[in-house]
């Protein structure tokens, strides 16, 4: 719930129908306190059913201005199937409006319509989950309790040691890789050996800025952002880094077009939290930070749905819903100042587009207050950008491997995670994968 996101677009029109009223026009809310409080609350959660989204509900701390809605005090709080039944443009959006209908005009009402998957959710008292331990759940209210006071940390009800709160360790950028109980980054950095010392890992399910780890050193590309000068201003050029071999090559030629300008360079990523991947290129977000934290650069990791992420289509991938364009700018606009103070403005976008038109042109139109640079645009795969690959292989000590493979289009020789080999891709394939035949991930040392 922190941040807030409001179901916006059709679910507005729905509202409005049936007699209710949306709060505010934008979906993400930074301070919900602001708000007229809610009468009452529908949580429909995308990409969840409705048992996975109580149980997610119930697995953060409720903030102060939920307790305090008039909603949740008289329990007007209901948690539905958002997956199946709002956030899809089907016909059973007709359904889910008449439920809609009935549970604003009367609230009590919400379970009349048989089979619609609906539950009352009382957060009032309940506070933890019900499935929690006694010392689970004392652990929980101490850790609700510190985050509502905005202490850095409380003490463990079981042993009296020092916890850091989410909220801290959210603050400070950084996964420390030390299992923190409340890491926010899905304890990223902890090393594979030492996971299973985790007793609950953490999963990563809202979007986080993580900084440059050494914003002193020279990354594994022989590149390291400017050091700070108090009081200077500088701009930033952010990549959109899907991990794999395009984003490399644009990030390169995006470093060497820089020369001596003092601008910073930041990696933006949009994943799937319930899956923690890269949509489309099946790259975890555990590797998408090892590749941020080689590079010594700092990223910004924006969650987005599975349902509103991309749309597949023979001339390449397209996002859609008007959700990721909003959560995307939405995180540029959090860069300058707010994650990074020294930042004043996003001076460009950079994207690895190679030659599908109807993807630039709407990268083109969906950001039309950023300058968008393509450095790899329409340059000769075969000739170009391919031995530039080898080359950068070469020097930069790195590997590219196949992180998915359309089985349909794509022998059965070549295999998820198999090394990415030019020459053994199908003369009937696009060499570099542009129209969704293969998509491919780097990894360095």
């Amino acid at each position: 719930m922190e941040p807030l996101f409001l179901a916006k677009g059709w679910a507005d029109e729905m509202v409005a129908l049936v007699g209710g009223k949306s709060p505010v026009s934008t979906g993400r809310i930074a301070d919900p306190s602001v708000l007229e409080p809610p009468d009452l609350i529908v949580v429909a959660l995308c990409g969840l059913d409705r048992a996975t989204s109580a149980k997610e509900l119930r697995s953060k701390p409720f903030p102060s201005w939920w307790r305090a809605s008039p909603a949740v005090k008289a329990g007007h709080v209901y948690v539905v199937d958002g997956n199946q039944m709002f956030n899809r443009p089907t016909n059973r959006l007709l359904d889910a409006m008449e439920w809609l209908g009935v549970v604003v005009a009367n609230p009590a009402a919400y379970d009349s319509i048989e089979g619609f998957p609906v539950e009352a959710f009382d957060s009032l008292d309940a506070g933890a989950p019900p499935e929690m331990s006694a010392i689970e759940a004392a652990i929980f209210a101490a850790h609700a309790a510190a985050c509502a006071a905005n202490e850095a940390r409380y003490n463990d009800p079981a042993t009296g040691y020092g916890v850091f709160t989410a909220k801290y360790l959210m603050d400070r950028q950084a996964c420390c890789g030390n299992r923190c109980r409340h890491c926010p980054y899905g304890h990223a950095n902890v090393p594979l050996e030492q996971l299973h010392l985790i007793k609950t890992k953490n999963t990563l399910t809202s979007s986080v800025f993580l900084r440059a780890p050494k914003p002193s050193a020279t990354g594994c590309l022989g590149y390291r952002n400017p050091k700070p000068v108090h009081g200077e201003l500088r701009d930033a050029v952010v990549v959109f880094w899907s991990g794999g071999k395009d984003s490399l090559l644009a990030l390169v030629d995006t470093i060497e077009a820089l020369n001596s300008a003092r601008e910073d360079i930041v990696l933006l990523t949009t994943f799937n939290p319930n899956e923690e991947v890269v949509p489309v290129q099946n790259i975890d977000t555990r590797t998408v930070v090892a590749q941020a934290n080689a590079m010594n650069l700092p990223l910004f990791l924006v969650a987005v749905c599975a349902s509103m992420s991309m749309f597949i289509c023979p001339c390449g991938s397209i996002p859609t819903g008007s959700n990721y364009k909003e959560l995307v700018d939405d995180a540029l606009r959090e860069i300058p100042r707010v994650r990074m103070p020294h930042i004043r403005q996003i001076k460009a976008l950079v994207v690895g587009d190679l030659h599908l038109q109807d993807v630039h042109d709407w990268r083109v139109a969906a950001f039309p207050e950023y300058e968008i640079r393509s450095p790899l645009w329409r340059r000769d795969m075969h000739s170009d950008l391919l031995p530039r690959l080898g080359t950068l292989c070469d020097k930069y000590n790195a590997t590219v491997r196949y992180s998915a493979v359309d089985r349909d289009r794509m022998p059965p020789s070549i295999q998820e995670g198999d090394t990415y080999d030019p020459t053994l891709v199908p003369a009937t394939v696009d060499v570099m994968g542009e129209n969704g035949e293969f998509h491919t991930v780097v990894h360095f040392g």
